[in-house]
C-alpha cells in the first residue's frame, strides 16, 4: 500500500467570485528535479488524504492549493503546504 499524508487548508477570504473547486498540486523531488501532479476537489472539501506516489528515492514536499471559480478562473495559489500525518 502507498503511504498517505493529510493536508488541510482554509478557504480564501479575499475571493471576488465564489470558489467552486480547489486544485491540489502535489510536489516531490526525484533525481534532483521537482515533479508535480494535480487533482481537483469540490469547494466544500478543505482537507484531503494524498497518496504519496511515486515511492522509492523521492522526497514528497507538500502541496499548493489553487481556488477555482465557476467560470474556471484561478485565484491566487497558496504557498507550499507541507504534509502532516
Amino acid at each position: 500500500t502507498a503511504d498517505v499524508a493529510q493536508v488541510t487548508w482554509s478557504a480564501p477570504l479575499d475571493n471576488v467570485a465564489p470558489v467552486e473547486s480547489y486544485q491540489i498540486t502535489m510536489q516531490w523531488r526525484w533525481s534532483g528535479r521537482i515533479r508535480t501532479r494535480s487533482i481537483t476537489v469540490p469547494a466544500t472539501q478543505l482537507s484531503a488524504s494524498i497518496a504519496l506516489i511515486p515511492t522509492g528515492a523521492v522526497w514528497h514536499q507538500g502541496v499548493y492549493i489553487t481556488p477555482i471559480d465557476g467560470l474556471g478562473r484561478r485565484g491566487a495559489t497558496s504557498p507550499l503546504i507541507p504534509y502532516s500525518g
